[in-house]
This record gives C-alpha cells, sequence and structure tokens, in this order.
C-alpha cells in the first residue's frame, strides 16, 4: 500500500483502468504519475522496493515495458509476487537496494516509490541505481521526506551522477489521496 496521488489539476482525463485495478486507484495513480514520466514502452526496467508487487505488476500491464524486474529484500514480498503475478516479462528477485545484484548498464529505468526512506544509506542507494541504468536511462523516483532533507536528497541523486531533468512536490497530491483512502485503508487494517 502506497500512499496514492489524486490530480489536483482541473478537467484532467480519469485514468481508464481495468475494473480488477478499480479498488486500488490512488495507489495506482501514483505509479502512473512517477512511471509515465517517460515513454517506458519497450524498455527494460527495474522497480527496487517492489513490495508485494501491485505497482510492477500495473507498470508491466499498462506502460508496455519489454521487460521489469520487481527486487524487495522481503522474501516473503518475493515470494507473494511470484505467485500472484504470472505476467510474461515481469519477474521478481530478492536483493538489496544498496548492493543490486546487477551487472552496470543492466537497465534503461529504475523505478522507486515510496521505500528509500527505509533504506539506510540512500547516497549508497543512489549510486547503486546510477551504476545499474545504461547511459541516457531515466531514474524515476518518489518518497516522503521532511522539507529540510529535500536539497540533501538532490545533492545527493547529483554526486550519484544524476542530472536532475524534473523535480516536482506531490504533498498536496498524495495527502489528498490519503484523505479519500482513509477509511478504506482503515477497514483493510481492520480485517
Amino acid at each position: 500500500m502506497n500512499y496514492g496521488y489524486v490530480d489536483r489539476r482541473l478537467n484532467v482525463k480519469k485514468l481508464e483502468l481495468d475494473s480488477c485495478d478499480e479498488a486500488e486507484r490512488y495507489c495506482v495513480q501514483l505509479y502512473h504519475h512517477v512511471a509515465n514520466a517517460v515513454c517506458l514502452a519497450g524498455l527494460k526496467v527495474l522497480e527496487v522496493g517492489c513490495g508485494q508487487g501491485g505497482g510492477a505488476s500495473y507498470v508491466k500491464r499498462y506502460l508496455q515495458p519489454s521487460s521489469l524486474t520487481g527486487v524487495d529484500f522481503s522474501q516473503s514480498n518475493i515470494n507473494f509476487c511470484r505467485q500472484k503475478y504470472q505476467i510474461p516479462g515481469l519477474n521478481f528477485e530478492l536483493g538489496d537496494a544498496e548492493a543490486l545484484q546487477f551487472a552496470d548498464d543492466s537497465f534503461d529505468a529504475v523505478i522507486n516509490v515510496e521505500s528509500s526512506h527505509c533504506y539506510q544509506d540512500s547516497a549508497k542507494f543512489f549510486a547503486e541505481v546510477n551504476r545499474v541504468l545504461c547511459p541516457g536511462g531515466y531514474f524515476l523516483f518518489t518518497d516522503f521526506r521532511p522539507q529540510e532533507a529535500v536539497v540533501n536528497i538532490q545533492r545527493q541523486l547529483l554526486a550519484a551522477g544524476f542530472d536532475l531533468i524534473e523535480v516536482e512536490n506531490i504533498t498536496a497530491n498524495v495527502c489528498l489521496s490519503m484523505e479519500l483512502e482513509h477509511q478504506r485503508k482503515v477497514d483493510i487494517i481492520n480485517r
């Protein structure tokens, strides 16, 4: 469960989802907002911190990368993902965000949604992402941090070799999603 995203702009076309994805609309919208920043069609994509795989499944099915590998530190998450998502070109592997098991220049894009705050060393994680990205590749990243920490995160990204193409504060969009999703998530937790 990520915190979700609501586009607050007026007259924005509603994201079209299959009925099976509708219950997770706000969570899906966060993945869409982040991953749709570049065209992933035909690309080799890595998601670091894939959790229980819903975001990876959405990206593979809707945004059409040639392959998507989800990595997570939790073996139970990987076991769950492997059982639930039997989608050609989508696979899941146990891995450490700060010591990725992939060769240099392995992926065209890397996605990370709301998990890097759990990592011990963000700078090490960013360096690993840069290492596994092909030249000209994209790091599509969102997470929550105290406002005073954002400048440090940007410095770490630059030090890891990234160019910051777009930086956006989506706090209001996420907070609105949290308000709209509150009761549904409380019900899930209570179950």
